[in-house]
């Protein structure tokens, strides 16, 4: 008898803790979710400050966003490189153009 309580309480904290497991992803990932908005937003308005461009103009948007897309392009090239040399260091044989 008391082999069965104690598996039943087991299984009812179990699904207690499902349950609260599955509210903490769900606020884990809107956490990143919002931290990436973020990271990638505060880019865009230092760049449109320090370029001083208009944004109330047609034009002025228009060259905010081939400079926000022209930094996270080689943003972009540079994380690849970064990427690539990591894996070149850690691995035994040597990846793309590498003369190692």
């Amino acid at each position: 008898m008391q082999s069965v309580v104690i598996i039943i309480a087991v299984l009812l904290v179990l699904v207690f803790l499902m349950f609260k497991m599955r509210v903490l992803k769900h606020k884990v990932s809107t956490f990143f979710i919002v931290l990436v908005i973020i990271l990638l937003t505060l880019p865009f308005f230092g760049g449109v400050s320090n370029e001083k461009l208009d944004l109330t103009t047609f034009d002025g948007i228009i060259s905010a966003g081939k400079l926000y897309f022209s930094w996270l392009g080689t943003f972009a090239i540079k994380a690849k490189g970064i990427t690539g040399n990591v894996i070149n260091e850690f691995s035994d044989k040597p990846v793309g153009n590498s003369t190692k």
